[in-house]
């Protein structure tokens, strides 16, 4: 068993040909569960079934993991290539994905992959969904609200930012959706923030989509924030940064 520096830990069932020999199937479910805080996080057992924050996102999955290990010793089952067994870290959230991304770079010999998530057992889907996900850095002057007004805001400007992407009708077929995730900024009420962040979003079924949906985005985002600049004639504009979300983080580093 091996763990890598985003925490994902993993181990091998060889076949007959033994390392390296035959293709390589992943098995993986994801360690790493979001909870809001103060959330209990105490497992109880109500008769035959066992309750606890995450066992279906992805405690399940992971259980599931360890069985199917079991049952291949227990029926005395080899496989053909290799079965390559995982935990991934870094899925939920901040962590986009970071474990599943660090696995598929580090062993290209992977040649299929089959995800076990979610709470139920009643649908197996065969099609990945494509992820893009950005955070947006809204900068300004700052100031007073009284008497500073009339300053490009560049909390203003964020929500110019996410009404337009909001109003972005992306196709049901393939299906292709954008989403706000987060958004943050400010320090009073009575003054003009300096910084305001934003986190969206993509996902579709299909590539080209996927790659229009980000220039779309892109494009609305750079127009908002022009409008803004432009609307009270002030000098001292708002700026804004794309910052694609962090790569692989370093070992023990948080994965969100």
């Amino acid at each position: 068993c091996d763990m890598d520096a985003p925490g994902n830990v993993f181990g091998h069932v060889y076949g007959p040909g033994g390392k390296g020999a035959g293709p390589t199937v992943l098995f993986e479910a994801h360690l790493d569960t979001v909870f809001t805080e103060n959330t209990p996080l105490a497992i109880r057992q109500e008769g035959s079934r066992i309750y606890c924050p995450g066992i279906g996102d992805d405690a399940g999955g992971l259980a599931l993991n360890l069985s199917v290990l079991r049952a291949l010793r227990h029926a005395g089952i080899v496989p053909s290539g290799t079965l390559m067994v995982a935990g991934t870290a870094c899925e939920e959230a901040q962590g986009n994905f970071n474990g599943m991304r660090k696995l598929l770079t580090d062993h290209p010999e992977i040649a299929a992959s089959v995800s076990i998530d979610g709470s139920g057992n009643d649908r197996i889907c065969r099609q990945g969904v494509g992820v893009r996900r950005t955070e947006f850095i809204f900068r300004g002057p700052g100031g007073h609200s009284w008497m500073d007004y009339g300053a490009p805001a560049c909390l203003h400007a964020m929500c110019r930012a996410m009404s337009a992407i909001a109003a972005i009708e992306p196709p049901t077929d393939p299906k292709t959706t954008v989403n706000v995730g987060v958004i943050s900024g400010g320090t009073s009420v009575g003054g003009i923030a300096t910084e305001a962040r934003a986190h969206v979003d993509m996902r579709s079924l299909d590539a080209e989509c996927l790659l229009e949906l980000e220039k779309e985005v892109l494009s609305r985002v750079h127009a908002a924030v022009a409008t803004e600049n432009a609307f009270r004639g002030r000098p001292g504009g708002v700026t804004v940064a794309v910052k694609p979300y962090a790569g692989i983080p370093e070992a023990g580093a948080p994965c969100g």
